[in-house]
């Protein structure tokens, strides 16, 4: 969890300098997708799981971090985002200069 950056990562820290063999995501770069960045579509399952726990301040908050618009809440917040702002991003980076850089190639629109 990167509150700063409004960010539910998958797994953290990335597997990089790791003896660990998870597969296909460790070539991924640090920080892309589930490599130590927030996919989306877990990021969904762990608000869902909450909500059914009944655990709401958690929903609210973690729905808050996923939403759009809070990553493109000023002009600086949206040249980091790089998405539009009514486009939640199927990943966003999770780590180096580009964190909280949501990926264009995978998004979904309402």
């Amino acid at each position: 969890m990167t509150k700063k950056h409004g960010i539910i990562k998958l797994l953290d820290p990335p597997f990089e300098n790791s003896d660990l063999e998870p597969g296909y995501i460790k070539a991924y770069l640090p920080g892309v997708r589930e490599n130590g960045g927030q996919y989306t579509h877990s990021a969904i399952w762990v608000i869902i799981a909450l909500s059914l726990l009944k655990q709401n301040e958690k929903v609210i908050n973690y729905y808050k971090m996923i939403n759009p618009i809070q990553h493109s809440s000023s002009k600086e917040k949206a040249i980091l985002y790089k998405v539009e702002p009514y486009v939640v991003a199927a990943d966003i980076y999770g780590a180096g200069d580009m964190i909280g850089r949501g990926r264009m190639d995978m998004v979904y629109r309402f």
